[in-house]
């Protein structure tokens, strides 16, 4: 089971005589998580399970906010500033099992992780006609391991992967949009980000679990394009292509 809490206010006000609007918001998180790993066995026809090789129990919590203002800089003209800040922390245990003439062998790994993540976020939009806006965009990103990431070993068994480290990133995007008609909108937005500690998903081989390792460095750009149409009353259509 799991349990999401969210909460978040919108308000209009003055700052220092410009207007502005004013976001905050909360989330509290709580996911239990309980997972079995067996080895596959022929059956008569098809597979069936076989030895239990993985037992994780263990739970997750996120703990976070966000906050962010939008100010009419001038007619034209608008500015964003933003901060996001999530407290992740992750606990469980392990139990992985090996066979042999002997009998079974368990194998114990637990894991009490904590991870601090902050990232700002600055934008402009520049608007010198109600159809058109070009808007640049500089923020930062981050992502937490999961639970179940922690306890898969490089050679997709179950066993100590807690070494993993949160992602972070910062981005750069350019774009613009165009809206030809009141009830449609056409964007066309590049993207440039860097990465530190991505976190990247592989398989070792057919029948293996997906493991995860950071990646110290690597870089993302490329292009979206987007279209929003409100076509009927009551009605809204969305439409995305990204190239990265």
């Amino acid at each position: 089971p799991s349990l999401t809490l969210l909460t978040d206010l919108t308000r209009r006000y003055d700052l220092m005589g410009l207007p502005a609007v004013g976001y905050v918001a909360f989330t509290s998180e709580i996911l239990d998580n309980h997972v079995t790993t067996f080895n596959r066995a022929p059956g008569a026809g098809r597979p069936s399970l076989g030895a239990l090789i993985g037992d994780l129990r263990g739970d997750q919590t996120n703990l976070g906010g966000r906050a962010r203002t939008e100010v009419a800089l001038s007619d034209q003209w608008s500015g964003l500033l933003g901060l996001s800040a999530t407290n992740t922390t992750i606990t469980g245990r392990n139990s992985a099992y090996t066979y042999s003439e002997a009998g079974r062998t368990a194998s114990v790994v637990d894991a009490a992780r904590s991870f601090l993540n902050v990232a700002p976020e600055l934008a402009v939009v520049y608007q010198p006609r109600d159809a058109w806006s070009v808007r640049g965009r500089v923020a930062t990103g981050y992502a937490t391991p999961t639970g179940s990431n922690l306890f898969v070993t490089s050679a997709g068994l179950p066993g100590n992967n807690t070494q993993l480290q949160a992602q972070m990133n910062l981005g750069f995007d350019l774009g613009m949009d165009w809206s030809p008609v009141e009830t449609l909108r056409l964007s066309l937005t590049g993207f440039y980000e860097f990465f530190r500690n991505e976190l990247v998903s592989q398989s070792p081989g057919a029948g293996l679990q997906t493991y995860t390792f950071n990646a110290p460095a690597s870089e993302h750009r490329g292009i979206e394009v987007g279209a929003d149409w409100a076509f009927a009353p009551g009605w809204r259509g969305t439409l995305a292509y990204s190239f990265d």
